[in-house]
Order: structure tokens, then sequence, then C-alpha cells
């Protein structure tokens, strides 16, 4: 631990597990090259620089460390830890001044389906490097999910509206009143809880029975029954038990 702290050891271990977790990074062992970075944040923590020029050493290297592990995480689909780096970097600096830190705060947003905060961020990366081309694809790419998001939902939308059925109107060539008065009953029977029967008097034309019909079908628990032929029919809305 003591040799640890000394200023040259601290840069030497530093160095060397941060060349160790690029090549493994290259090699595409992102988790592997995790463990490195963060062994490698391990050492400098414990550091004790002695002057301002090891302090900035020590600081410049620590940023580096959380940028590239706010990179690996995001290779692994783990936004959540990139934005955890990057707020760890706002400890040491001012984010705001920083093209990468904003552009992976960015990125981060972006997969977990925030897509205010992440345009706000890729937009703020691209204003202090405004040639960056990775920063100008990924708006691009940004944008162009958006608009094929909007499309598909759109879409969607409509499909769904034209296979829903649409009701048609029926209009009953009958009094109004009757329509009424059949309306109320059945909502009376429907709202028992007991087996009801009423009898409809005899003599109904058949557009009043199909309005009937029509009506009572509205209602749970409600079936018209009909009896005879002609003047002598009975109709009577029966609600079941």
């Amino acid at each position: 631990m003591e040799e640890q702290k000394k200023f040259e050891v601290t840069m030497n271990t530093v160095n060397s597990l941060n060349s160790q977790a690029k090549d493994l990074f290259n090699k595409k062992k992102y988790t592997k090259a995790i463990k490195n970075y963060q062994q490698s944040m391990s050492v400098l923590r414990i550091s004790q620089p002695q002057n301002e020029t090891e302090e900035s050493k020590v600081k410049k290297l620590k940023i580096a460390v959380f940028v590239n592990l706010a990179v690996c995480y995001y290779k692994i689909n783990k936004p959540r830890y990139v934005i955890n780096m990057c707020e760890n970097l706002d400890h040491l600096i001012d984010i705001e001044t920083h093209c990468k830190a904003l552009f992976y705060y960015g990125r981060a947003y972006e997969m977990l389906g925030k897509r205010e905060e992440a345009l706000k961020y890729y937009n703020k990366a691209l204003k202090l490097e405004p040639k960056n081309k990775e920063i100008g694809k990924a708006l691009v790419d940004f944008e162009r999910y958006i608009q094929e998001s909007a499309k598909k939902e759109k879409e969607m939308w409509q499909t769904a509206f034209k296979s829903t059925p649409q009701k048609k109107k029926i209009v009953y060539d009958v009094d109004v009143n009757f329509q009424n008065d059949v309306r109320d009953m059945c909502q009376n029977l429907a709202g028992s809880d007991e087996y009801a029967k009423f009898e409809l008097p005899t003599g109904l034309t058949k557009n009043e029975v199909d309005c009937i019909k029509a009506l009572a079908s509205e209602f749970e628990g409600l079936i018209v029954d009909e009896n005879g032929e002609g003047r002598r029919k009975t109709v009577s809305i029966i609600k079941k038990a």
C-alpha cells in the first residue's frame, strides 16, 4: 500500500492497467477491459500526489478512465452505468466542456428511450465539436429513428382504426316513445338479479319486434322469446337468473 502511494509507482501501475484495458477493448473484451479500468481507478484514488503537477496528472488520468469506462459500459448496453461514470466526471470537471462525456450522456439517454434528454446532450456535444463525424452521424441516425418510429406509430393507429368494426347506426321504423319505453323496460329487467319475464302486448308489427330484439341485445342477460304467428304472436323479454 505504501509503495502504491508513491507517485512514480502509481503512474507505472495505472499506465500498465490502462494499456491492457485498451488492448482488451480493441479485442471487444469489454467486461475484462472494465475490470482493468476499475483497478486503475482504485490505484488513482489511493495515490498521494505531492504537488500541483502530480495532482494535475492524477486528475487527467481519472478523467480518461471515467470516460473509457463510460464507453465500455455503453458497449455492453448498461446505460445507467454510463450515466454514473459521467456523473463521476462531473465532480472532476465542468462536464459541459467535455465533448465525449456529453456525447455518451446522449448515448445513454437514447438507450433508455429518453429522447429529449439524448437530443439535448448530442446538441451540446456537437456545439463543442461541430465537425465531429461521430456526433453528426449519431444525430442523423437519431433523427431518422424518430421519424421512422413516428411513421410506424401512425401506421399502427391507422391499421387499428381500420380494423375496428364501426357500429352501424340502426334507424327503426317505429315510434320514438315506443323505443324509449322498450329501452327503459330492458334496463329495469337487466338490473334485476332474479329471473324475470315481461310479456308484451299482442299485435306488434315486424318493425316493432325487430326493434325490441335489437334493444334487448344491448343488455347482458336479456333474451326475446317469440311464440305463435301473425296477430296472435306473443313476444316476451326474459331476464335469465
